[in-house]
């Protein structure tokens, strides 16, 4: 189990679960960072393994004083409704285009009532020129 302060100093550094970092031991040697639960710390000198790098070996995100340099940041984990957050020019768009959809179907209403009145009118005509 690691700290909330060497959890805080590794994100400092870009080290988060998920991120693919070269190994601070071996640079030609990357992995994925694992989640903190799985972290190990050893202090003397301070080591932080922070999972297992593409050869099986330990994977080295503090390797005595130098933190291991990230290849791919961690994948942004997205948050419901983020989809919602755009620009305000989108935003703009986005009611312009609901507006012209309310006008769409206001007109189609209206033109279905024109069309159910010219129906009525028309067999109200018939009606009048039966015997």
């Amino acid at each position: 189990m690691i700290s909330e302060e060497q959890k805080a100093e590794a994100k400092g550094h870009g080290i988060v679960p998920g991120a693919v970092i070269y190994c601070a031991a071996d640079p030609y040697s990357y992995g994925t960072v694992s989640p903190y639960s799985e972290w190990e710390t050893k202090n003397n000198p301070p080591f932080l393994i922070a999972g297992i790098d593409d050869e099986g070996g330990d994977l080295f995100a503090l390797y005595e004083y130098d933190w291991a340099t990230v290849r791919t940041p961690a994948p942004q984990q997205v948050q419901p409704r983020d989809a919602c957050k755009c620009s305000p020019a989108m935003q703009a768009a986005g009611k312009a285009a609901e507006r012209a959809g309310y006008a769409i179907r206001s007109a189609l209403v209206q033109s279905a009532l024109d069309a159910e009145t010219a129906m009525i009118n028309l067999a109200n005509a018939f009606r009048r020129l039966q015997p």
